[in-house]
């Protein structure tokens, strides 16, 4: 070889070493160029795609709208949405001649097929509306005409992810697709909502619909929330939570939880209102969306304008390099044999490949420390760093926590020793944003073989990294899902229309308790299990399903053949083709026997609880009520007693005056007369007490003040025999008000005054034992009355020493006395506490004061 080109001269030995490294970079650029226009060119097609997709977008909003009103003005015939629903067709009109417009401007190829099958389905939108204004359609038809249309355009939609290779772009583009079919979802409520509320029920399927529905919502809004971005998924809490669904979410509660024949009384045109409002709102979230995606896409399309014009004025500086070695080299023919020359030649080349290296290589070179003595432009750029930041520093200043202190401790040891070390790491810029490279890393030797340090070559793979992580989270997602339908105790069917085969997984063979060597026909299966008496209502609603092309949903008793008893849930769903056809059922079977017998317990405990406390309260009313016979015997004996007395003495003196013929007409009818003022008192004492037993039929208004008088001429003589002054003070601290109603309230009357008789009677027995320990000089009971505006508050002092610190929690517990036990049942102050708060919506509460206890009852006047 050597002596094939010996007889070459040295301009020409030259040129055919340089040229054809030139020309294969010629290449290589020219590649690069046709690389990145092509690029520029899809970008171009996306953007068109997403402003296509965008004004699709909002002419399915008002295709929305104009079926929910449609379906509200089916639902009342004609009596609601008839002047809107006018409107409404316009704006439909108006928003899809703005999509046709659009179509014919930008290149056909960027419009889908099943965006023009809709636009052909759309076209023969004026003769449902004629249907519609005849009432000749029914809601479930004029649903699935609309329905059909929309769903074609959000499949259009969706399909535009498919036609990127941008991580980002696909994940923001199927968020936003995710986020349209959550709100076409809410479309569809809003329409079967608007319809039962305007027909007062649901119609056949609605209800069934209405749950399917409700759950898809949820799914696509967590499909959005897993692939938007951060900053997507932001704009999205963060507009939904400054708006305010509260009534919305009520009636939505209502519509979930209301029966078949149940009676709706909402308007419907308010129901639509408030979720047309929703609506709104997601429109703004949605074209906020679209927003982010086209500036994202004129984002890259900057970046690759900027790219090719680097690209291309590299090229022309490589031809430039090309002519200037060509005239290099010319000049060579004359200057040949000089050595400056070749030496100067040589350097310049070098210099020039060092050049290229230094900008597109991602190299840095350090010290036996592993400062940093050189670093190349790639390494600035991509680490946002200048080589004044870098140098002098160790790789420390990259170093992303993300990465183990261990993958550095084995690459250093690798390299002290001479060898090697290949890997991947992941970086951190300088704006705190991270990027990862494959990085090679070997020892550096001068002449005399002696190490003076490392070199670094990297080679930038995020966007593989990326890449590889987003098929890890897919398949974490689709692992997540398998989990949680394994979780559920879910099995899945599939039934197919034209074969009439119906197919289960294993999970459904393990639900009906069908062991492997047992499997055959999955219909006689499923048939044979199911309860006689559930049986023709779930094959009623599997057949309305199918003819209807509506949703399945059942929930029935199965046997399995070891004889157990399971309660399943069943929901389906048609999947339809092209022309609107269900060719196929696919749906889950629930167990949810353990969430039955769970409900049917629970309802058991609540029956036996409850007719439990119920006996227990009557057991207490009627010891309570044994306690108060016992008070009132003793209380009409104190009243009696002087009385009798007196009766006694009245009638000796009738016998012996008339034993002394001392008797006359006169004095007989003195004696009489005084004897028959005793005897009344004695009958109204009667019928005091038995008014005061006699229990409230009803609430009525009545005087408090006159209600704790009646109270004290009861028990008034008690308290005189023990020497205890009663006292009463009223006071109304509201001068506006009228003094002769200041104390009325409505409440049961004779109720509250067996509270103020429990109050005294327990006050008085306090003050009597108070005083066998210590003698008090005045015994009093003072009860003071206060009225404000909304409240009457009354209180009840004495001075018998208060109740026992560790008492005072407990006082108003079922049997729980401060009394003897001789003395006290424990009924009293409970009842007292039930009249006050339960009967008469008040508080009842007890103190300590410096003398003795105070009871403080507040009554509200309204």
């Amino acid at each position: 070889m050597r002596n094939y080109l010996a007889h070459y001269r040295f301009s020409t030995k030259l040129l055919l070493l340089i040229v054809p490294p030139l020309l294969v970079i010629v290449y290589l650029t020219m590649g690069d160029i046709m690389r990145l226009y092509a690029k520029y060119h899809k970008l171009e097609e996306m953007e068109q795609s997403i402003q296509i997709s965008i004004q699709v977008a909002s002419l399915v909003h008002e295709i929305q709208t104009e079926r929910g009103m449609s379906a509200g003005y089916l639902g009342s015939n004609g009596a609601q949405f008839a002047k809107q629903l006018s409107t409404q067709r316009k704006n439909v009109d108006i928003q899809y001649d703005a999509l046709k417009a659009l179509m014919s401007h930008y290149n056909k190829a960027v419009c889908n097929p099943k965006i023009r099958e809709a636009c052909n389905k759309l076209d023969k939108i004026g003769m449902i509306r004629n249907k519609i204004s005849t009432y000749s359609m029914s809601v479930q038809q004029e649903l699935d005409f609309y329905t059909r249309i929309i769903t074609l355009y959000l499949n259009d939609i969706s399909s535009i992810s498919k036609d990127s290779n941008d991580p980002f772009q696909m994940r923001e583009i199927a968020a936003y697709a995710s986020f349209l079919n959550a709100k076409e979802r809410l479309g569809i409520i809003r329409a079967i909502g608007a319809n039962t509320f305007a027909h007062h029920r649901f119609e056949p399927g609605m209800r069934t619909k209405l749950t399917m529905t409700v759950a898809e919502k949820k799914l696509y809004l967590s499909y959005f929330s897993t692939y938007a971005s951060n900053k997507s998924v932001a704009i999205f809490n963060q507009t939904m939570e400054t708006h305010s669904f509260r009534e919305l979410s009520l009636l939505e509660e209502m519509l979930m939880e209301s029966n078949n024949d149940a009676v709706f009384d909402i308007n419907p045109e308010v129901w639509f209102d408030l979720i047309t409002q929703k609506m709104d709102v997601m429109k703004n979230i949605q074209q906020s969306l679209s927003i982010q995606m086209i500036n994202y896409i004129n984002m890259e399309r900057s970046q690759i304008y900027q790219n090719l014009l680097v690209t291309f004025a590299l090229y022309i500086l490589m031809f430039g390099g090309i002519f200037v070695i060509a005239g290099y080299i010319s000049k060579e023919l004359y200057v040949e044999n000089n050595d400056q020359q070749k030496i100067l030649s040589q350097q310049k080349k070098i210099l020039l490949m060092h050049e290229m290296i230094d900008n597109n290589v991602i190299t840095s070179r350090t010290d036996l420390h592993g400062v940093i003595t050189d670093a190349s432009e790639a390494f600035c750029q991509i680490s946002g760093y200048s080589k004044e930041e870098l140098i002098g520093q160790s790789h420390r200043i990259i170093r992303h926590p993300d990465m183990p202190s261990s993958l550095y401790q084995e690459l250093w040891d690798t390299i002290q020793v001479d060898q090697t070390w290949i890997g991947e790491i992941k970086n951190r810029k300088k704006n705190g944003e991270f990027y990862w490279v494959k990085a090679v890393i070997s020892p550096l030797f001068d002449n005399n073989g002696i190490k003076i340090g490392y070199s670094a070559i990297r080679h930038d793979i995020t966007d593989e990294k990326l890449l590889s992580e987003e098929e890890e989270k897919l398949k974490v997602f689709s692992l997540r899902m398998t989990l949680a339908l394994q979780a559920g105790n879910v099995g899945i069917w599939e039934w197919d229309y034209a074969s009439n085969t119906l197919i289960w997984d294993d999970r459904m063979y393990e639900i009906y308790g069908i062991e492997p060597l047992q499997k055959s026909n999955p219909y006689t299966m499923w048939s044979n299990a199911i309860d006689h008496d559930d049986k023709p209502k779930v094959e009623e609603n599997l057949n309305n399903a199918v003819k209807n092309n509506g949703e399945y949903c059942a929930d029935f008793w199965i046997t399995t053949p070891n004889g157990e008893r399971r309660y399943i849930r069943a929901l389906g769903k048609n999947e339809v083709n092209q022309s609107g056809v269900a060719y196929r059922m696919v749906g889950i079977n629930m167990d949810i026997t353990e969430q039955k017998h769970t409900e049917e317990h629970l309802n058991e405990l609540v029956k036996r609880e409850t007719s439990k406390r119920l006996e227990q309260e009557k057991l207490l009313i009627q010891q309570s009520k044994l306690a108060a016979m016992g008070e009132m015997i003793s209380m009409i004996a104190h009243q009696w007693r002087q009385p009798l007395n007196a009766v006694g003495v009245l009638s000796q003196e009738i016998r012996l005056k008339y034993q002394f013929n001392a008797l006359d007409q006169k004095e007989l009818d003195l004696l009489s007369e005084e004897i028959q003022k005793y005897l009344e008192y004695m009958s109204k004492t009667i019928d005091d007490f038995r008014n005061f037993f006699k229990p409230s039929k009803e609430v009525k208004s009545f005087d408090v003040v006159k209600a704790i008088n009646d109270s004290l001429s009861i028990v008034g003589k008690q308290l005189e025999n023990h020497n205890i002054e009663i006292m009463l003070d009223a006071k109304c601290t509201d001068n506006s008000m009228d003094s002769s109603q200041a104390y009325v309230l409505t409440g049961y009357e004779s109720e509250f005054k067996q509270v103020i008789i429990n109050i005294i009677n327990n006050a008085r027995d306090a003050i009597d034992d108070h005083v066998k320990k210590a003698p008090i000089q005045h015994k009093f009971i003072h009860i003071n009355v206060v009225r404000s505006t909304n409240e009457i508050i009354i209180t009840v002092t004495d001075n018998g020493g208060g109740i026992p610190t560790e008492m005072l929690d407990t006082i108003f517990i079922p049997y729980i006395s401060t009394k003897e036990e001789q003395q006290g049942t424990g009924l009293g102050l409970y009842m007292s506490k039930l009249i006050i708060e339960r009967n008469m919506r008040g508080q009842l509460s007890a103190r300590n004061t410096q003398l003795g206890a105070e009871f403080k009852i507040v009554l509200h006047v309204n």
